[in-house]
């Protein structure tokens, strides 16, 4: 940038999640003199909002046009203290809706109810509050999806299944049996259901049940899934790199396509959708100790960066697993206690 004449400078038009690199060298009556080494690397990004703080390792996390949702999870992974809770999008004041859950593996939303998942139920409560409702029980809970008008869960086991059962309760249907050891992440759309399993294949199944078709196979450490009309995205472990690949393939299966790779990795890493964007979570590969939020376009593109998170163990292990997206902002639960959220 040449004709500074001062000691700083103010460089406009940068883009959020970009990195740059800045070299400096000084200019006197004597010339120009070397170039700063190492360069100063800076990646500009919007701040992070804290919504909430102050809590017991929030978990899952689910948003609708009012309030985001999340789960407490207590001082431990087995025992019954969690709660339901949420607070506005802006922030204020936090209400709990139920208390005394088991361990939970999901939690969403329709127009009236928060529908979560335990280690071995189903459940709904209104957004109100109110008594809870058992829609299903007896069988474990590791995936999880709803649409208009069932539940959907798998179970974690070996030759574990995948069932259905509706949103107002009554017999709970198999769709699907046989899995190596379940599905461990579930996605609906108006005719089926499409899961990864822990055998590293992402297929669907119809949503009145049959036998399910391969959409992917020979996969690695398959982690959270989303789909859109067109196509189902993931995000998993590279084999040779152990980095993270964001992936998809179209919905009646076909060529894999690699949207970002390089990226970091956790076996439990979330991903979102909105209209144009793919959006994750990740670790990083040496330790643990930060994580971050990023998106790359659906057909690909550059990496941005939204949000980098200092984490830190807490009650438990240090995470970055859950993510929720509407049309400003992404929102997360990062241990030991914080919800989250950047535009």
């Amino acid at each position: 940038m040449p004709g500074i004449t001062g000691t700083s400078v103010t460089v406009n038009a940068l883009v959020n999640g970009t990195r740059y690199d800045f070299t400096v060298a000084a200019v006197n009556a004597a010339g120009e003199g070397p170039p700063s080494s190492p360069p100063l690397t800076i990646n500009p990004m919007n701040p992070t909002t804290v919504l909430a703080s102050g809590l017991t390792e929030p978990a899952t996390i689910a948003v609708d046009a009012t309030s985001v949702y999340w789960i407490d999870s207590g001082n431990g992974l087995t025992t019954d203290g969690r709660s339901l809770r949420k607070i506005e999008l802006d922030g204020g004041s936090i209400e709990t809706l139920a208390a005394g859950l088991s361990v939970q593996t999901g939690l969403l939303l329709d127009a009236s109810h928060v529908y979560w998942s335990e280690d071995m139920a189903v459940k709904k409560i209104a957004k109100t509050g109110g008594p809870v409702t058992t829609l299903a029980s007896g069988k474990g809970s590791v995936g999880f999806a709803i649409d208009d008008s069932s539940a959907y869960f798998s179970e974690n086991i070996a030759g574990g299944s995948i069932y259905a059962v509706s949103l107002d309760g009554g017999a709970v249907t198999t769709l699907a049996t046989g899995l190596v050891r379940g599905a461990r992440s579930l996605a609906v759309n108006a005719t089926d259901l499409v899961y990864a399993d822990y055998g590293n294949n992402v297929a669907k199944v119809a949503l009145e049940g049959g036998t399910p078709t391969p959409l992917a196979t020979g996969l690695n450490e398959v982690s959270g899934i989303a789909i859109d009309a067109a196509s189902v995205y993931w995000i998993q472990s590279d084999p040779t790199t152990h980095g993270g690949l964001v992936q998809k393939v179209g919905l009646d299966g076909g060529t894999i396509t690699t949207l970002a790779s390089g990226q970091g990795f956790s076996a439990w890493s979330a991903v979102a959708l909105d209209a144009t964007h793919v959006y994750w979570t990740e670790i990083d590969n040496h330790g643990g100790s930060t994580g971050a939020i990023k998106k790359v376009g659906k057909s690909g593109g550059g990496v941005t960066t939204l949000a980098v998170t200092k984490l830190s163990s807490g009650q438990g292990n240090s995470y970055l697993d859950f993510l929720a997206v509407d049309a400003t902002s992404v929102y997360w639960p990062a241990s030991p206690g914080t919800i989250n959220k950047v535009h």
